[in-house]
């Protein structure tokens, strides 16, 4: 099929992967940089603060949105232009053996794991499969990778760096401000300290920063950049009910940060969820582990989107909580839902939407909204 412009390819993903490898490595010729960003929770929200920070020096190229997987991160360096200096690639696995192919393709030279989750640990079996296989993205090179101080199950790669609490790299309150502390150099930053999921991605930016050299002046107006546009979690107001849309992907771990910061709002706190998934045998237990977090942040309502509503129940009853308060809905309840929320809270409220993307829970956020504004128009 050549004289017609077409190839006959064994797999669509290998060609694409292949395709990708060859246009970096012979077009991107004013490239010195390619760092890759894979973990559990937090992947897009870190690689747009390091993309942002490395910008203080680089011309970027960063992933789109959670461009990540066997296609996305391909499609992600094609369209890279031809005078990038550095690549910021989002890179996600969600079955054994994916993150070589990406790794593969990407060769970066720096890389962060963010964290080892529970999710698609169906597909693994175990938080250190979950851990071995992220670690591929060193392909055994010996790159420095940036890690969670606190996660033991990455502490057997050879050139890892601590992030966090008790690392190398730490972020601390000080009087109102932040103080950067990197092993050979410490930066005060005069903003206050942000919530954990966008302090992480800061730090792991800084990092990266301070690892490669970039100044201190360059380091403080990065995270000046970063701070006001880190992480997914959207606000809206409706009906003055404050709406927190946070409903774009959901893990055990991603959920449990979101309701923690939801519990140190003032007033009345409800939250949506919908059902965790691809968690295979652990998916009861899993759940279980969300109702007792909700009853440690003592929600005043939740409503529960799927079908694992009685093993968060469950959970949530052993800790003293009041299952009555935990609404059980259908999967895609969304109108039914809205209604609901309608009819229980009020002005001054705090309601949080969290969940799959699959879940669609930000058409609950839509519904809501526009009756807001309906009701504005039509009083």
């Amino acid at each position: 099929h050549r004289g017609q412009g077409c190839y006959t390819v064994r797999s669509g993903k290998e060609a694409l992967l292949a395709l990708a490898s060859h246009y970096k490595r012979s077009r991107l010729t004013a490239l010195t940089l390619t760092v890759g960003i894979t973990g559990s929770v937090g992947k897009t929200t870190t690689k747009d603060a390091v993309a942002t920070m490395l910008a203080e020096r680089y011309r970027v190229h960063k992933s789109e949105g959670n461009r990540n997987s066997e296609i996305g991160l391909p499609l992600s360096i094609l369209e890279a232009p031809i005078e990038s200096e550095a690549l910021v690639l989002e890179m996600g696995i969600n079955h054994p053996g994916e993150m070589m192919n990406l790794a593969l393709c990407a060769k970066p030279d720096v890389a962060v794991i963010t964290n080892i989750g529970t999710a698609h640990i169906g597909n693994f079996g175990s938080r250190q499969q979950i851990a071995q296989e992220k670690m591929q993205v060193a392909r055994d090179t010996g790159i420095p990778v940036f890690v969670d101080a606190e996660e033991n199950l990455t502490s057997s790669l050879p050139n890892h760096l601590t992030v966090g609490r008790g690392g190398l790299y730490q972020l601390l309150a000080l009087r109102g401000q932040m103080l950067a502390c990197a092993p050979n150099s410490q930066t005060t930053l005069p903003y206050p300290l942000p919530p954990k999921d966008i302090a992480a991605a800061l730090l792991y930016a800084i990092a990266i920063g301070d690892y490669l050299h970039l100044s201190p002046m360059q380091i403080r107006h990065g995270a000046k950049e970063i701070l006001p546009s880190c992480g997914r979690r959207r606000e809206y107001l409706a009906r003055g009910i404050r709406i927190i849309d946070d409903a774009y992907n959901a893990s055990l771990e991603s959920v449990r940060l979101a309701l923690e910061l939801l519990g140190k709002e003032e007033g009345r706190k409800f939250a949506v969820l919908s059902d965790l998934l691809e968690l295979g045998e652990k998916s009861e237990s899993i759940h279980e582990k969300v109702g007792q977090q909700i009853a440690r942040v003592n929600l005043d309502g939740v409503y529960f989107l799927g079908e694992m509503v009685e093993h968060v129940r469950r959970g949530a009853y052993a800790f003293g909580y009041d299952v009555h308060r935990i609404h059980a809905l259908a999967p895609h309840d969304h109108r039914g839902c809205a209604d609901r929320i309608l009819a229980d809270m009020h002005s001054g409220d705090h309601l949080l939407l969290k969940g799959s993307h699959k879940s669609a829970l930000f058409r609950i956020r839509e519904m809501l909204c526009n009756e807001s504004s309906m009701k504005e128009e039509n009083p």
